[in-house]
């Protein structure tokens, strides 16, 4: 039977959205979403103002939303659909609707009903009935619906049919909706609005404010109110200090108690999470509830993980990456009224480096804060889509955190390949490589990929011809060989698999998805080589047609790769048919764990002395070879070939060191 895991996140609406999903789609994992819902923006202000003593259903919305979009895809459309913007009869559309009347208005929507099962079509009309007979009339006939969330409607509508309790209308509409996680509010659904305070002295009145845009000035600080503002409170507190504004602000301010359910969520977490989003709206008034730091301080055996924002949101402006965890930490000791250190909430924390490409949209981390541990941060790439984080990149990392403090076993999330090309002098074949490797897809596996060229300072037009190419990321390297362009590769990789491939046109990109196929088929599975020799009928021929009339070549490389495999198996037990291969598959984490240090093509003995150490066997697959001639750009040559032998020798009388087969950081992480 396999481990499982329980994991709580707190999240806003959509910052989270990746990793949420990332963590639903694996089996092993046991999901709780816990959510705030003081958003006032939009649709869900109109509602709150409608209904007295509501709290805002969007984030809950989303979070539902999120997952059922692939289990009950019309359900998710009901839920997100918004009703357009110049519509003046959607009130007459929900009362035709409860009474059976044909609906032949907004066929978008109709059509999604009808899809439905005749127990959901009841059920909706019952949360809409509700709306419809308990909102105050008057307030209902002038309501404008214009933009309005369907699936507010309904929450509302649930909420009613609940006795104004919000977390109850939560539970019902997630039974449902049949969501395969859990989403809940983390307070006790009682009603508060939220306002801030800006360090120049400006009150933002409400929460659709704070996360409108906005001038530089910070937010200073958050508060939960019982009501809004009055305009007289208003102006009277544009007459006071700053700090008396805080004061005065402070006194008001009231702390939530927290929902039971996440209470013992939280105590029974195997991994605490602290997504990224809008920190002041989504994530801080999450943590100022009563009880909530004094229940994570006391979960001593779950990992706790903060994520920073990687690019600036309206709220966000001018802050660090280590201002905002300040911030989190500020707020979850209840404003400074506890005196929990950091340690206490957060075991890691993953921050995004800055890169050249929208530089100034990035968020930047100060090393040397020493509120962070530095064996706790990790500095390195997170990103999918420009300021978005790639949920199977964290979830991988979770999963090794796991693994190692909690003695489990949690199964690798593969979500990413990463395609290593490294080149130099390659202007006649790589233009094709690239359009083909585009063309390869691991989507029926359920994996992305990712190109990246590492160019060994060409001296041709290799370089100008890769960077027309948009979705490759393209590095540009000293001259050191091909074994250190292949270490810059792996540095720079953020998929969990890699692979090894040429940009020299010798071998079919096609071949890929059978290098990946076999990662997926066995799961313990760590290298995968393509053998150009398990295929081939005539291996002499092949060596000849290279060679042409230079006999000294030709009987050097048709010796010599026999050598190295006999070598492997005298030295290290293991017959590999084609140590030379340039199609070379791993699992990220594992191939990490090598500390590579060779630069040539020897870093290819390298592997699979290392490999052979650590017990783990190297799986060939064969794959189709067209070679090329030295004429044509053949670069590899004798002098590589007794390197390659010198280094299948050292390695094995190399001290043995630590056979550690995980890697905490990738890149660029403090140590």
């Amino acid at each position: 039977m396999l481990d499982k895991i329980n994991v709580v996140i707190f999240s806003g609406g959509r910052g989270s959205a990746s990793l949420t999903t990332a963590l639903l789609n694996h089996e092993q994992i046991n999901l709780k979403v816990l959510v705030n819902a003081y958003d006032d923006g939009l649709s869900t202000g109109l509602i709150r103002n409608l209904i007295p003593g509501m709290l805002g259903p969007s984030d809950i919305r989303k979070n539902i939303f999120r997952q059922i979009e692939l289990t009950n895809p019309t359900l998710a459309y009901l839920l997100e659909y918004r009703f357009p913007i110049e519509s003046d009869n959607v009130l007459q559309f929900l009362k035709n609707f409860i009474n059976n009347i044909d609906i032949h208005d907004f066929k978008n929507i109709t059509s999604k009903i009808n899809n439905l099962k005749h127990w959901q079509v009841i059920i909706l009309k019952k949360y809409i009935k509700k709306f419809l007979e308990n909102v105050n009339q008057d307030k209902l006939n002038k309501f404008n619906f214009s933009d309005c969330s369907f699936g507010n409607i309904l929450m509302a509508g649930c909420y009613l049919k609940n006795n104004h309790d919000f977390n109850k209308c939560i539970n019902e509409i997630s039974q449902f909706s049949e969501i395969t996680g859990q989403v809940l509010n983390i307070t006790d659904g009682k009603n508060y609005v939220l306002i801030a305070l800006k360090e120049d002295g400006k009150i933002l009145l409400n929460e659709s404010e704070i996360v409108s845009k906005q001038d530089n000035s910070k937010i200073k600080e958050i508060y939960l109110l019982e009501n809004y503002l009055l305009k007289q409170e208003i102006d009277d507190l544009n007459l006071l200090s700053l700090n008396e504004k805080a004061k005065y602000l402070n006194s008001k301010a009231f702390y939530p108690e927290i929902n039971p359910e996440s209470k013992y969520e939280l105590e029974n977490a195997d991994v605490i999470i602290y997504a990224p989003g809008t920190q002041h709206s989504s994530l801080f008034p999450s943590y100022i509830t009563k009880d909530l730091a004094d229940t994570i301080h006391k979960n001593k055996k779950s990992e706790k993980i903060f994520i920073g924002n990687i690019f600036f949101d309206h709220e966000i402006q001018s802050e660090t990456c280590n201002s905002l965890a300040k911030k989190f930490l500020y707020y979850m000791n209840m404003k400074d009224n506890k005196n929990y250190l950091m340690n206490d909430f957060a075991t890691s924390f993953f921050f995004q480096i800055e890169k050249n490409k929208y530089q100034e949209k990035y968020i930047s981390f100060q090393e040397e804060d020493e509120i962070f541990p530095k064996d706790r941060v990790i500095l390195t790439d997170w990103e999918d889509d420009p300021g978005k984080h790639l949920g199977g990149r964290i979830l991988d990392e979770i999963i090794s955190k796991v693994n190692q403090s909690l003695d489990l076993k949690i199964k690798d999330h593969m979500h990413l390949v990463s395609i290593i090309v490294p080149v130099k002098n390659e202007e006649k074949y790589i233009a094709n490589v690239l359009n083909e490797l585009n063309l390869v897809s691991f989507q029926n596996l359920g994996l992305g990929k990712e190109i990246i060229v590492i160019d060994g300072n060409s001296t041709d037009n290799t370089f100008n011809i890769v960077s027309k190419f948009e979705n490759i990321k393209l590095i540009k390297t000293n001259n050191l060989g091909r074994g250190h362009c292949l270490k810059v590769g792996v540095s720079k990789a953020r998929g969990n698999i890699i692979i090894f491939f040429p940009g020299d046109g010798e071998y079919k990109c096609s071949d890929l998805n059978s290098i990946v196929s076999n990662f997926r088929n066995n799961l313990d599975c760590q290298v995968v080589f393509g053998s150009r020799s398990i295929k081939c009928l005539n291996l002499d021929e092949r060596i000849r047609y290279i060679y042409g009339n230079n006999y000294f070549g030709y009987f050097s490389s048709k010796w010599g790769g026999r050598v190295l495999s006999i070598l492997t198996l005298i030295l290290y037990n293991r017959y590999i048919t084609d140590p030379l291969t340039s199609v070379k598959g791993f699992k990220t984490r594992f191939l990490k764990s090598l500390d590579l240090t060779s630069n040539g093509v020897e870093l290819e003995m390298e592997i699979i002395a290392k490999t052979s150490k650590k017990m783990n066997y190297i799986l060939e697959t064969s794959i189709s070879y067209k070679p090329r001639t030295r004429s044509e750009g053949k670069k590899t040559n004798v002098w590589d070939g007794i390197k390659c032998i010198f280094s299948l020798i050292y390695f094995f009388y190399q001290k043995k060191g630590k056979e550690n087969e995980t890697f905490v950081n990738y890149n660029s992480s403090i140590q």
